[in-house]
């Protein structure tokens, strides 16, 4: 298939060090006596001694910190955000830290300039305009690729229910890639975080949308990982960790395009009902994906292959369950407390709609015959 459309518009920095750079580009992005709204963790800027870099370089602007994010940000803690960035009066968005932070941030500099809350876009009461707040995207993991996408997943872990909000204006500006950042990844978000991106890669390779420009992405993405991914979280080597930050972005500007599907659809339901994180949830199944999609994927297996410096199908999916193993991760659902009947409830929170993209078409038994196998 030729590219018929391509669009990514976010303005990639990638480089060690380039936090520094972080005050210069908000000028560009709202002038030198900015007002900004930084969104982050709890305590992640201060653990790593970064907020007050990021005051330093940015002493020209009124800074006003949000650091209330948690994991799987939910509905109601975005609405705060809005409406803290309301009252603020923010110029320009600023995020620093994991996808969380970044997906958070993305729907407040979204939703600010308009009227209303979350709910309000979710139910289609209102229809989102293009008009957003500039937004610099500083991630400080490698994997969710936020920095360079324009989808936002929020999390109801009560109810439970996942929402997404998307739209081609919800690209951050610009995406500030410092790997360094990425050296202050304990291992196993290292090895999560990183697994995210790289059955991203797979999935939007094996994708039905699939073209050169993604494919040659995504073989890259995948080499890289299959180089770095181990050592990264194995032994927090800088060039390991620098490789897998820039295979992260790259993955995301891939699936900006051209999205995941299978892998992600049947991970919903794993970080909903039993608080799997994000990364893990969607890797445990690449394995069997993979193998229920050889037969239609021939005419992609030999640079797949070559990706993975494996001679055999067999052996990348053996090498890929070793790389799991090595990294911490999970690939079964041993010690979950998972049966027939709690698998027969996550078939009610898959996102259906996205399987439509996997070249083998799954149905409601196909996808849990895919579970059964991790019991």
């Amino acid at each position: 298939m030729l590219v018929s459309t391509w669009y990514n518009p976010t303005k990639i920095y990638f480089g060690s060090g380039n936090l520094a750079l972080i005050g210069s580009l908000i000028e560009e992005q709202a002038g030198k006596d900015a007002t900004v709204f930084l969104v982050t963790g709890k305590t992640f800027l201060r653990q790593h001694g970064l907020l007050e870099k990021i005051l330093q370089y940015c002493s020209s602007t009124t800074v006003h910190l949000f650091d209330k994010v948690v994991p799987f940000p939910s509905p109601a803690l975005v609405d705060q955000a809005i409406e803290e960035c309301r009252k603020s009066r923010a110029d320009v968005i600023v995020a620093v830290g994991g996808g969380s932070a970044l997906d958070l941030a993305k729907v407040v500099a979204t939703l600010v300039p308009q009227k209303g809350f979350t709910g309000d876009y979710f139910t289609g009461k209102k229809t989102m305009l293009p008009e957003t707040l500039p937004f610099i995207a500083v991630p400080t993991t490698s994997g969710s690729s936020s920095e360079v996408t324009p989808f936002a997943p929020l999390w109801d872990m009560e109810t439970p229910q996942k929402f997404a909000i998307t739209g081609p204006h919800m690209f951050p500006a610009i995406a500030l890639v410092d790997p360094d950042l990425a050296l202050t990844m304990p291992k196993e978000l290292a090895a999560a975080t990183g697994m995210d991106a790289f059955t991203s890669a797979f999935e939007s390779y094996w994708s039905t949308d699939s073209h050169p420009v993604s494919e040659g992405i995504n073989l890259e993405v995948i080499r890289l990982f299959r180089d770095n991914l181990v050592k990264s979280c194995s032994t927090d080597e800088v060039l390991a960790r620098s490789n897998c930050a820039y295979a992260a972005t790259m993955s995301g500007v891939a699936y900006s395009n051209v999205r995941p599907n299978v892998c992600h659809a049947l991970g919903v339901p794993l970080s909903l009902l039993f608080g799997m994180d994000h990364g893990e949830s969607v890797g445990i199944t690449l394995p069997l994906i993979l193998k229920a999609c050889e037969q239609q994927l021939m005419d992609k297996i030999s640079p797949l292959l070559q990706a993975f410096s494996v001679e055999t199908f067999d052996e990348l999916v053996e090498t890929l369950v070793l790389m799991m193993k090595q990294c911490g991760l999970k690939t079964n659902f041993n010690g979950m407390g998972m049966d027939e009947r709690a698998i027969d409830r996550m078939l009610d929170y898959i996102e259906w709609e996205r399987l439509a993209r996997c070249p083998v078409m799954f149905d409601r038994q196909g996808v849990k015959d895919i579970y059964l196998q991790l019991l």
